[in-house]
């Protein structure tokens, strides 16, 4: 249960007054002074605690929450900065499963990408990420590299591509044309772009 930012402390302070002492004007003067100083401070604590939160967060206050999770800005804006220290919590909580991954992964996703993991026996998997990747390559297979187990050999395949303009075969037996998705024409200007490799 979450703490609850109380805002009537000074009607609750004037109620407990004994009977003989309720409206007393100068009692209830000195009584609500003082109260009005805690109602400040508990004002003060809970706009701390907001500020504080990853998705409240600002500037330098964002990177002490990166800095304390281990996620450097490295340049980012603070809304792409936010995602990144998400995606560093994920991989600093990881058992190394398959599920670890994805949900590293899925940290770092535009809301339209969509990763699937294969697993390849004994010990290696294949991860790949369709429809925007959410950062550079790079950084993804480094996170990925982080979040697997140790001795498990794992490759991220990606395109940088929405998936109607990621070359594709055909999705069955029959022939199926597209100028988006298919081979190229002969001046190279329309067919689907091709999906890249790293080791991560």
């Amino acid at each position: 249960m979450g703490l609850t930012e109380k805002t009537t402390h000074d009607a609750e302070a004037l109620a407990t007054f004994l009977e003989q002492f309720k409206g007393q004007a100068i009692l209830s003067a000195l009584l609500s002074s003082y109260v009005a100083q805690v109602q400040e401070l508990e004002a003060v604590f809970f706009d701390v605690l907001a500020s504080r939160t990853i998705d409240a967060a600002e500037g330098d206050q964002l990177d002490l929450l990166g800095a304390l999770v281990g996620q450097p800005r490295e340049g980012r804006s603070d809304s792409d900065y936010r995602i990144w220290i998400k995606a560093r919590i994920r991989v600093n909580l990881s058992s190394g499963t398959s599920n670890d991954i994805l949900a590293t992964i899925d940290a770092i996703l535009s809301s339209t990408g969509r990763a699937e993991i294969t697993e390849t026996p004994p010990a290696a998997m294949l991860v790949t990420v369709s429809d925007a990747l959410g950062g550079t390559p790079a950084d993804v297979a480094e996170l990925i590299s982080q979040a697997r187990g140790a001795g498990i050999d794992c490759n991220l395949v990606y395109t940088l591509l929405a998936d109607s303009a990621t070359f594709t075969f055909s999705s069955g037996d029959t022939e199926e044309a597209s100028v988006a998705q298919g081979w190229a024409d002969d001046g190279q200007t329309i067919g689907g772009g091709f999906a890249d490799a790293l080791e991560a």
